[in-house]
């Protein structure tokens, strides 16, 4: 809420009330912005989908836990021939990671992506100062339009509705050349909940997943900056050592989910990003190696300092956590299993 507009309110409006519309202003001020859209979309006229681009290439979905680098494995799929690469997380269901849940296809009713078309860039709110935005010209309307004019029979077909209107919908778009492969895109948790990674192939049999693992105690040291989710250290290794176990659980089980290492990924984005496009079965491109969105320079989405291409400072944050507060058995449990995916992965290239 701005300043502004709570001083008039506080002025105003009795306590109850005034303590009331605080509380629930985002939720209040987001039904008023989608039921404008849903007006607005009312008086449109049809759209015919022979007209548009179809997208129904199978997916390729980066997930595991935050900051861990997906981010970043999103903008260097951007900007390549043979994928449409999301600009944004994908989120398609509340909470976002759990695909178990009825989804949503609207993107004026995705405050992300509804957030960015209004403002008309792209922007990652992190911690770290970012001076950097990107142009993203995107119609709202137009999107559900698009949505609605598809005929669709399968979950499936809903994804590939909802791409197929995504990337039509996004006016500036530069990447329609070229043979198409796949759609990349990030959802962060979903390697942590079975029902949504059995959901996804469900959906996607012939799509992949790539999943990161992070040095837990560099992980640590952004997550704790990050969010307050993960101030308590001890709870946040906890969640780390989940994600990690599922990761390479399923790495280990499913030949289509794929493990990559941060570390490497920063250290040698070369021999990873090969070792990437040989699992996919796509040729490799220098593109690959320059994170971008939507074609154009971008800049990191640190939790310390943003910074242009690899950021090699994010290789180790270790001096900035205190670990004499961590329980060392927790601490030993992570390295192993750390290293435990570390060799898997070198073992793999």
């Amino acid at each position: 809420m701005k300043a502004s507009i709570k001083k008039i309110l506080q002025t105003i409006l009795p306590n109850f009330l005034f303590n009331f519309f605080k509380k629930y202003y985002g939720k209040i001020l987001s039904l008023l912005k989608i039921s404008r859209y849903t007006i607005q979309f009312s008086f449109k006229k049809r759209i015919d989908s022979r007209n548009i681009i179809s997208i129904n290439q199978p997916l390729i979905l980066i997930s595991q836990m935050q900051r861990s680098g997906g981010t970043l494995l999103s903008q260097l799929l951007d900007g390549v021939e043979s994928v449409y690469a999301y600009p944004s997380e994908l989120v398609v269901a509340s909470p976002k990671w759990d695909w178990s849940r009825k989804k949503n296809y609207i993107c004026y009713k995705q405050s992300y992506i509804r957030n960015y078309a209004e403002r008309k860039i792209y922007i990652k709110e992190s911690v770290a100062k970012n001076e950097l935005s990107n142009k993203f010209l995107f119609d709202l309307i137009k999107q559900r339009q698009i949505f609605e004019s598809i005929q669709k029979s399968s979950e499936r077909d809903h994804f590939d509705a909802y791409f197929s209107s995504f990337f039509n919908s996004f006016l500036n778009f530069k990447n329609f050349g070229g043979k198409k492969r796949y759609v990349s895109a990030f959802t962060p948790r979903i390697i942590m909940h079975d029902k949504s990674v059995q959901n996804f192939y469900d959906i996607y049999p012939d799509g992949a997943i790539i999943s990161i693992i992070r040095e837990p105690i560099s992980w640590l040291a952004s997550a704790s900056v990050h969010s307050e989710e993960y101030k308590n250290l001890n709870n946040a290794l906890g969640f780390w050592l989940h994600s990690a176990e599922k990761s390479l659980m399923n790495a280990r089980s499913n030949s289509r989910t794929h493990l990559v290492i941060f570390e490497e990924l920063l250290r040698d984005t070369r021999t990873v990003m090969t070792h990437i496009c040989k699992k996919l079965e796509i040729d490799f491109h220098e593109n690959f190696l320059i994170p971008t969105f939507n074609s154009e320079h971008i800049l990191s989405d640190s939790s310390f300092k943003a910074e242009s291409g690899i950021d090699l400072n994010a290789l180790d944050r270790k001096n900035n956590v205190d670990l004499s507060t961590i329980d060392k058995k927790l601490l030993r449990d992570c390295e192993v299993i750390y290293n435990c995916a570390l060799e898997s992965f070198k073992d793999g290239l």
